[in-house]
């Protein structure tokens, strides 16, 4: 798996998606748009969507990248997508009286 850096330092999604092209870009190089999508549509057929396909979901992905934007379940399918896996956890704020 691929080591990402801390979220706290990615302010927006636009960050995360810019991550996420620049690593595509290194798996796949120029076809790394077209193989995302292809990715992204397997498991989103496994997570029960059948009708995902890259047809049915290219100008989704595209329009993402395009805007800087998408769906947390899209941001989470895209790293998936270039074999990332997220890890979320919780601070803990503790009160000092």
């Amino acid at each position: 798996m691929i080591n990402l850096r801390p979220i706290d330092l990615m302010k927006s999604c636009k960050s995360h998606l810019e991550l996420i092209a620049k690593l595509a870009a290194e798996k796949w190089g120029e076809v790394w748009m077209s193989e995302l999508i292809r990715e992204y549509c397997k498991i989103s057929q496994l997570n029960g969507e059948d009708a995902a396909t890259p047809n049915n979901r290219k100008g989704q992905i595209k329009r993402a990248f395009q805007v800087g934007s998408c769906t947390a379940d899209t941001l989470i399918i895209l790293y998936y997508a270039i074999g990332c896996e997220l890890e979320i956890s919780r601070k803990q704020t503790i009160a000092i009286p």
